[in-house]
């Protein structure tokens, strides 16, 4: 779906409703300053451009062969912070079978949040990516249930955990992977991660760790742009939530925000382009941000940077467009709720009480192909490829052989009548009430000690061959009785015997 407003640009609409004269009074006395959510996207460029300086991921073999060091960049890092390329998008269905499940754990094996939380904490303390000696080779500590040796390991939970597991790092002296599991933990509430939940564990980090150590981490976001504050009217973490707000308003997940490509154009606009770099600081006394470009394409840089004039009602009308922009995705999302794709895993039961289907399982990529397939499912109900279909579509892993392990029974065929009579409500169900003397009383002295499902097909062979001969014109074959045919010829060898009579399973004959 794709509409002309988003949440990161909603104050546009906004300013559509208000006299221009409002707005020309407000910004007047104001000096441009580069607009937030640009402030925001170089900040990102910043921490993949120097991702390396600080975190020394790409000393480990592995992670510099999958995110493509080049001595300079991981040049593969990028793509991780698309959104439309889905390389980290987490759900807990996803989190289950792909991690949890192999190391026998579930997050249902926990009561609170707060007690998944500390079990995250341990647990991916055996997948951490670390240098030296300080963590040890996770595909030993994982038992190889992710892949047999490291490398298939770290390709393992890079694929199903993208950044997460990029930012599950410890170094010497980094504790980059404390803030991993507080993140994580949303999984338990049914939340679906992604790129904007993983980028809050690395941008947590940093804001934390610049107050202390400005020469290492401030150049990320430009020195003092989202620095603590301490005066009067600000508190100690209101630049951390400004930071944050931003980073969700880039990276949100919503339906209604899937055709903005604003990151992903810039991003690889960005990265197609010569080696260039921004430069970002904040002026205390002006009050306004600036970006400079080194060696940035002109092109790229005016898609990336933007300015605006910024008074109080515009700053006012920004907090406003926000908390508008998430009503108007609350109405668009009603949309998705008859969209098998799109409507949320929590309303998926609801439109499959629409249509009278009842889904199986707890896994909602599960429930997505049931609805998918419901209408040729309901159309073969009670039969053997419509349950060999719906088994598939349940449990597409399990592996049935439905050619030889199944038989499809009809309620019109007398044998298989006979069969289901015979194997539920006689003495045959079971060597305790049948026996080689009741199979002499009853079927011609034909038992089997090791198979009761033998001693029932012989039972109804003999129950056929008495019916045949006492009814003789209610067996024909193309309009002749079968006992006409001569009886050296019509015979007919299974179970180990000949006899004058065809075997029922084959229903041609009955």
């Amino acid at each position: 779906m794709s509409k002309p407003y988003y949440k990161r640009n909603y104050l546009d609409a906004l300013e559509k409703l208000v006299p221009a004269f409002y707005i020309a009074e407000d910004t007047k006395d104001s000096l441009d300053s580069a607009d937030m959510f640009s402030v925001g996207l170089v900040g990102d460029i910043q921490i993949i451009d120097q991702f390396h300086t600080i975190f020394d991921v790409h000393d480990v073999t592995p992670v510099s062969d999958l995110l493509g060091w080049d001595g300079q960049i991981l040049t593969s890092l990028p793509e991780y912070f698309i959104r439309q390329n889905e390389t980290t998008l987490v759900t807990p269905e996803q989190f289950n079978l792909e991690i949890l499940k192999p190391r026998g754990y579930s997050i249902s094996d926990h009561q609170t949040k707060a007690e998944f939380e500390t079990f995250l904490t341990t647990f991916l303390a055996d997948i951490r990516i670390g240098i030296g000696s300080v963590t040890p080779e996770i595909h030993s500590t994982t038992q190889q249930v992710y892949g047999d040796t490291k490398q298939e390991t770290y390709e393992y939970l890079l694929n199903s955990l993208g950044l997460f597991f990029v930012f599950n790092y410890e170094g010497t002296g980094d504790d980059l992977c404390d803030y991993l599991p507080a993140v994580l933990a949303e999984l338990w509430d049914g939340k679906t991660l992604g790129v904007g939940d993983a980028l809050q564990v690395v941008k947590r980090y940093i804001w934390n760790e610049q107050a202390t150590t400005a020469s290492s981490f401030n150049h990320m976001f430009g020195a003092g742009v989202f620095l603590s504050g301490t005066g009067a009217d600000v508190s100690g973490t209101q630049q951390l939530e400004k930071l944050l707000t931003i980073n969700d308003v880039l990276h949100v997940t919503n339906f209604s925000q899937e055709s903005d490509t604003f990151v992903r154009d810039c991003l690889e606009s960005y990265y197609d382009s010569t080696t260039a770099a921004f430069g970002m600081q904040y002026d205390p006394y002006l009050g306004r941000i600036m970006i400079s470009t080194i060696g940035v394409d002109a092109d790229v840089a005016a898609l990336i940077l933007k300015e605006e004039k910024v008074g109080n009602l515009k700053k006012f009308l920004r907090a406003a467009s926000l908390l508008i922009s998430d009503v108007d995705d609350e109405i668009v999302s009603l949309e998705t709720l008859h969209s098998i794709q799109d409507c949320p895993a929590e309303y998926l039961p609801y439109l499959a009480d629409s249509i009278g289907w009842t889904l199986y399982t707890n896994n909602s990529d599960s429930h997505r192909r049931q609805l998918r397939d419901a209408l040729s499912l309901l159309q073969k109900k009670g039969t053997k490829q419509g349950l060999e279909e719906l088994l598939r579509s349940v449990l597409p892993a399990l592996n049935l052989d439905f050619e030889e392990k199944f038989n499809e029974f009809f309620e019109s065929y007398i044998p298989n009548q006979i069969y289901y009579l015979l194997r539920t409500e006689s003495n045959v169900k079971s060597f305790t009430t049948w026996n080689q003397e009741e199979a002499t009383k009853f079927a011609r002295g034909e038992f089997s000690n090791t198979s009761v499902d033998e001693n029932v097909r012989l039972v109804i062979d003999n129950i056929l061959l008495d019916a045949c001969q006492q009814f003789g014109h209610l067996f024909t074959l193309r309009g002749q009785r079968f006992t006409e045919f001569d009886p050296v010829d019509f015979r007919f060898e299974y179970r180990g015997r000949k006899i004058n009579i065809p075997p029922f399973e084959d229903e041609r004959f009955y």
